[in-house]
Protein backbone atom coordinates (compact mmCIF):
# COMPACT_ATOMS: atom_id res chain seq x y z
CA UNK A 1 0.00 0.00 0.00
CA UNK A 2 1.32 3.44 -0.90
CA UNK A 3 1.07 6.12 1.78
CA UNK A 4 -0.13 9.55 0.73
CA UNK A 5 2.79 11.58 2.15
CA UNK A 6 2.11 15.30 1.95
CA UNK A 7 2.74 18.55 3.81
CA UNK A 8 0.18 19.35 6.52
CA UNK A 9 -2.83 21.22 5.12
CA UNK A 10 -4.79 22.08 8.26
CA UNK A 11 -4.57 25.86 7.72
CA UNK A 12 -5.14 27.71 4.42
CA UNK A 13 -2.89 30.70 5.22
CA UNK A 14 -0.08 31.30 2.71
CA UNK A 15 2.62 31.59 5.41
CA UNK A 16 1.52 28.25 6.93
CA UNK A 17 1.58 26.56 3.52
CA UNK A 18 5.07 27.92 2.74
CA UNK A 19 6.28 26.90 6.21
CA UNK A 20 4.97 23.36 5.61
CA UNK A 21 7.02 22.57 2.49
CA UNK A 22 9.70 20.82 4.56
CA UNK A 23 7.22 18.76 6.57
CA UNK A 24 5.32 15.65 5.64
CA UNK A 25 2.71 13.45 7.22
CA UNK A 26 0.45 10.56 6.42
CA UNK A 27 -2.81 10.02 8.29
CA UNK A 28 -3.09 6.35 9.20
CA UNK A 29 -6.28 6.53 11.28
CA UNK A 30 -8.70 9.46 11.25
CA UNK A 31 -11.35 11.33 9.28
CA UNK A 32 -9.13 11.25 6.13
CA UNK A 33 -7.04 8.23 7.08
CA UNK A 34 -6.39 4.85 5.61
CA UNK A 35 -8.70 3.65 8.40
CA UNK A 36 -11.64 6.03 8.81
CA UNK A 37 -12.33 7.15 12.38
CA UNK A 38 -14.03 10.40 13.38
CA UNK A 39 -12.86 11.12 16.94
CA UNK A 40 -9.11 10.52 16.72
CA UNK A 41 -6.25 10.82 14.31
CA UNK A 42 -2.99 8.87 14.27
CA UNK A 43 -0.35 9.97 11.80
CA UNK A 44 3.31 9.64 10.95
CA UNK A 45 4.95 13.07 10.82
CA UNK A 46 8.37 14.17 9.69
CA UNK A 47 10.26 17.42 9.34
CA UNK A 48 13.60 18.21 7.69
CA UNK A 49 16.58 19.68 9.57
CA UNK A 50 16.62 23.39 10.51
CA UNK A 51 12.85 23.82 10.28
CA UNK A 52 10.07 24.90 12.60
CA UNK A 53 6.37 24.35 13.05
CA UNK A 54 5.14 27.53 14.72
CA UNK A 55 2.83 28.05 17.68
CA UNK A 56 -0.56 26.41 17.24
CA UNK A 57 -3.54 25.36 19.32
CA UNK A 58 -6.45 22.99 18.73
CA UNK A 59 -9.33 21.41 20.58
CA UNK A 60 -7.83 17.93 20.40
CA UNK A 61 -5.41 16.60 22.98
CA UNK A 62 -2.19 15.54 21.28
CA UNK A 63 0.61 13.14 22.08
CA UNK A 64 3.73 13.05 19.90
CA UNK A 65 6.18 10.17 20.21
CA UNK A 66 9.56 10.68 18.56
CA UNK A 67 10.54 7.60 16.56
CA UNK A 68 13.71 8.90 14.91
CA UNK A 69 16.26 11.61 15.71
CA UNK A 70 15.41 14.57 17.96
CA UNK A 71 13.17 17.63 18.08
CA UNK A 72 12.66 20.63 20.34
CA UNK A 73 9.11 20.99 21.71
CA UNK A 74 7.69 24.11 23.35
CA UNK A 75 4.43 23.56 25.24
CA UNK A 76 2.61 26.49 26.84
CA UNK A 77 4.94 28.89 28.62
CA UNK A 78 7.72 26.33 29.14
CA UNK A 79 11.18 26.49 27.63
CA UNK A 80 11.74 24.31 24.56
CA UNK A 81 12.74 20.78 25.59
CA UNK A 82 14.72 18.34 23.46
CA UNK A 83 12.96 15.03 22.84
CA UNK A 84 14.77 12.04 21.36
CA UNK A 85 13.61 8.65 20.09
CA UNK A 86 10.95 7.02 22.30
CA UNK A 87 10.24 10.23 24.25
CA UNK A 88 6.85 11.87 24.09
CA UNK A 89 5.39 15.34 24.28
CA UNK A 90 1.82 15.88 25.54
CA UNK A 91 -0.20 18.89 24.40
CA UNK A 92 -3.46 19.43 26.33
CA UNK A 93 -6.49 20.86 24.56
CA UNK A 94 -6.03 24.54 23.54
CA UNK A 95 -2.49 24.80 24.98
CA UNK A 96 -0.14 26.53 22.52
CA UNK A 97 2.70 24.35 21.30
CA UNK A 98 5.46 24.47 18.67
CA UNK A 99 8.39 22.39 17.53
CA UNK A 100 11.62 22.80 15.62
CA UNK A 101 14.49 20.69 14.40
CA UNK A 102 18.17 21.33 14.74
CA UNK A 103 20.80 19.70 12.51
CA UNK A 104 18.83 16.52 11.73
CA UNK A 105 15.41 15.64 10.37
CA UNK A 106 13.03 13.89 12.75
CA UNK A 107 10.00 11.63 12.60
CA UNK A 108 7.21 11.04 15.08
CA UNK A 109 3.90 9.31 15.51
CA UNK A 110 1.23 11.63 16.78
CA UNK A 111 -2.24 10.97 18.09
CA UNK A 112 -4.98 13.60 18.32
CA UNK A 113 -8.10 12.75 20.29
CA UNK A 114 -11.20 14.88 20.69
CA UNK A 115 -14.63 14.59 22.25
CA UNK A 116 -17.27 13.81 19.63
CA UNK A 117 -20.20 14.48 21.95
Amino acid sequence: MNFNWSPPTTIDEESYILDSINKSHVELIGPSGIVNFNSMQMSLYGMLAYNKYGIRTHIAEEVDIVVASKVLWKVGNTESLRHTACQRSFHPSMVPHANKTENKAFMSVYVLQWDIY
